[in-house]
């Protein structure tokens, strides 16, 4: 429908709308009854105008915005208020507008020349308002300093300076002033730039040939911007855009991370140790020059990877390595401490102590392992050396112990078939001569017995592993034992044996009972071998928390001089009159170790010519026992045992004859076996007849605790009958085997008839 056309209009749109670079619009407004503008109609449009919607001039001319547009206006309600403000003759407006068909951006004026009648003249903008429009985006939400800057000529055309026309709010803040303040000023003012300089052409040079460039420069002694900053610029269809970041906290950082990297190095360098550095996600890695020093490579020499790494771990220490760097290992590791062998440049290996800690992310996850390699081949190799020679040492200890047992074997059998056999000879009828010539033999043979004993105690102790048996003692039983040692001995010499106990004093205590009789034997033995007249007294008694035994003679006495020499080994007091009481010393110097040993002390009170005092104090240890009570002495007597059976079992035959005649002066019968295998035999056959068997351990063919093995394993009647140890080993090891092969008692080589007939009541 053809819309007539005012003529004062007309013949402006008939100039107007030739203009090839204008689209032109003539509006024509719609009102519905109540005066209000609903929609308007396209009156004219030119070519131009058309094209700009993509619609030919018949499909506009005529039509309203709602039929070309449908639902707009309804979206956009706005726009009609637009257009409505803008239907009074006179009216006015500039500016950029979306084209409603493509969306594009318009440079746009807009009036009123008649009412009701809105001509519009657009001109297509959309590359250069696009390109705007996004950098103002951009700038607007940036934590960078924007700048958007336009050229100032002079009347030749040259370019002068830059005026400042846009800025961000980050611009604001790094200049320290507002908007409304440097919008129009230059750039060389605010960046402080020589016009005449390179500097100046750096930015003519963006704008002319539209290629960026970056860089970086300090302001120093400026109010408004110093610093470090980085600046990339960049050209725009009007003007020059510069994107400005201050960089200022981002340098400090990296040169101390540069300085404190440089001082890690030369902490490394002065502590002789390298420096590792393993990036978990890229799996990237740092070796410092010191670390490649170390194996005597330049830094040039190896590449810093994972690669060069495992090539140079030993083939049997790559795998961990290869486990501590798995993603699940590292997971749950937080330190990393590793002794790995690497090859040096000339081929050989060192030992590295390898050290890292791992770094995580916030959320905890691994992101870098930070380490630290040390040398550590001289240790190594001196542990390697120390362990060889524990193990030489050990090896050495082992067969000094195999030898003493043997050489103790070996010495204490033949002597106790001399002293076994003086004891017998001495039962039978003799003249006053044979009984002189037995009584000194008896004497030499329990010297040389003593001596063989002291000399093998001390080695014993000079062992670290000797152990202190910790069991419940029964004082009075072990009173009882000793009364029986000690008086045939005390009344051959015309001495009283006094024996002592504290009323408070317990039943039984906690400790090693062999040890504790063989100190207070060694006492009481000195005490008799120094006393010619009077009286030797055992007393025990309680002190706070100690358990203490004194041992008071009425003897020669010690000199104050010699009580701290006399406990030292292979030491005598007074050696001139001593060696008619033999003897080289030891006695004492065991004693006091042993004391040590238990926790305990020794200590001596004498005077000379007027007796002794030995004492030994030990923790008390008490068993929930009774107090004892005062025990009385008296001489053991030869047991009655008749209804006895033993088997006896020694290679050596004199050895089978001694022990044969003692047991049989109980009542008891015997039956001898030169050997292990005879004497399994000699069980199996009877059984039941025998109540207990003394076994030697150190026979040819089956010793002794493969005959215990064979005995037990022979049914009910082997684990009925009770087994004693005959030997002449007091090492400790020896009653450790014994207990494990079902040895349940144990009679060491010489022994006396004292300790025969004590053990067959202990067990039968």
């Amino acid at each position: 429908m053809v819309i007539e056309i005012p003529n004062e209009i007309d013949s402006f749109l008939s100039v107007l709308g030739k203009a090839k670079s204008v689209r032109l619009f003539l509006l024509k407004i719609l009102r519905n009854s109540d005066d209000q503008v609903f929609d308007w109609k396209f009156a004219y449009c030119n070519e131009g105008a058309a094209e700009s919607l993509n619609l030919s001039l018949h499909q506009v001319i005529g039509r309203t915005f709602r039929e070309i547009n449908p639902g707009v206006l309804e979206r956009k309600p706005d726009l009609l208020n637009f257009i409505s403000s803008l239907a009074e003759k006179g009216s006015e407006w500039k500016g950029t507008l979306p084209s409603s068909a493509s969306g594009k951006p318009y440079d746009c004026t807009l009036f009123s020349p008649l009412d009701d009648w809105v001509v519009s003249i657009t001109q297509d903008m959309s590359s250069e308002v696009k390109q705007k429009d996004i950098y103002r985006q951009a700038a607007l939400i940036s934590t960078e300093s924007i700048y958007y800057f336009e050229p100032f000529y002079n009347s030749k055309k040259e370019i002068l300076d830059f005026t400042l026309s846009e800025v961000n709010p980050a611009g604001e803040l790094e200049l320290a002033q507002s908007k409304e303040n440097i919008i129009g000023k230059g750039l060389c003012e605010l960046f402080h730039i020589d016009p005449k300089s390179e500097s100046f052409n750096d930015y003519k040079n963006v704008f002319i040939n539209g290629r960026p460039f970056q860089k970086e420069y300090t302001v120093q002694n400026d109010n408004s911007l110093s610093g470090t900053y980085f600046q990339h610029v960049t050209s725009l269809p009007e003007g020059i855009l510069i994107a400005n970041r201050n960089v200022t906290e981002l340098r400090k950082v990296e040169q101390e991370i540069r300085d404190q990297k440089e001082q890690l190095e030369q902490t490394y360098q002065a502590s002789n140790d390298g420096y590792w550095n393993y990036d978990i996600k890229s799996r990237k890695l740092f070796l410092s020059s010191r670390w490649k020093n170390m194996l005597g490579f330049e830094d040039h020499e190896i590449s810093n990877d994972l690669r060069s790494w495992l090539r140079l771990v030993h083939p049997e220490d790559s795998h961990i390595i290869a486990s501590s760097i798995s993603k699940g290992k590292l997971e749950k590791i937080v330190r990393f401490n590793e002794i790995l062998r690497f090859k040096k440049k000339d081929g050989s290996y060192v030992y590295i102590q390898s050290k890292a800690i791992v770094l995580r992310s916030e959320n905890g996850e691994p992101i870098r392992m930070v380490g630290t390699h040390t040398d550590i081949t001289s240790i190594k190799e001196t542990e390697n050396a120390l362990a060889l020679a524990k193990e030489k040492a050990e090896a050495a200890d082992r067969a000094k112990s195999e030898f003493l047992g043997m050489i103790s074997h070996e010495m204490r059998t033949p002597l106790h078939g001399i002293s076994g056999m003086a004891n017998l000879l001495q039962q039978t009828s003799l003249d006053s001569s044979q009984r002189e010539f037995l009584k000194d033999l008896v004497s030499s043979t329990d010297i040389l017995t003593q001596l063989i004993d002291d000399l093998l105690e001390v080695i014993t102790l000079e062992n670290p592993k000797i152990k202190i048996r910790e069991e419940t003692v029964d004082l009075s039983a072990m009173l009882t034992h000793l009364s029986g040692l000690i008086l045939p001995k005390t009344a051959a010499k015309g001495l009283q044996f006094n024996l002592k106990t504290e009323a408070n004093v317990p039943t039984s205590i906690r400790g090693d009972r062999f040890r504790i009789e063989q100190i207070l034997l060694n006492f009481i033995t000195n005490s008799i071998k120094f006393t010619e007249v009077g009286s030797i007294d055992l007393l025990l008694a309680l002190e706070e928390e100690s358990i203490v035994f004194k041992v008071m003679d009425t003897g020669i006495g010690i000199s104050k001089e010699a009580h701290e020499r006399i406990f030292e080994a292979f030491h005598q007091e007074d050696l001139a009159y001593a060696r008619k009481h033999k003897g080289v010393g030891l006695g004492l110097y065991i004693c006091k170790k042993l004391a040590e040993k238990m926790g305990g002390a020794i200590n001596l009170d004498s005077k000379q010519n007027q007796g002794s005092e030995f004492t030994l104090k030990l923790p008390l240890r008490i068993s929930d026992q009774p107090t004892i009570v005062e025990t009385k002495t008296s001489t053991k007597e030869i047991p009655k045992l008749p209804f006895l059976k033993a088997l006896v079992v020694d290679d050596n035959d004199i050895n089978c004859k001694i022990l044969s005649k003692l047991i049989e002066k109980t009542g008891a019968k015997t039956v001898l076996s030169d050997s292990g295998e005879d004497a399994v035999f000699q069980f199996k056959a009877d059984p039941k007849s025998f109540n207990v068997i003394f076994l030697d351990l150190q026979m040819p063919g089956m010793d002794g605790y493969q005959t215990a093995d064979a005995i037990r394993a022979a049914g009910k009647f082997g684990w009925d009958v009770t087994i004693i140890a005959v030997t002449a080993s007091s090492f400790s090891e020896t009653y450790k085997a014994c207990a494990e092969h079902g040895i349940t008692g144990f009679l060491g080589k010489p022994y006396n008839s004292e300790q025969l007939y004590s053990i067959l009541e202990k067990f039968l």
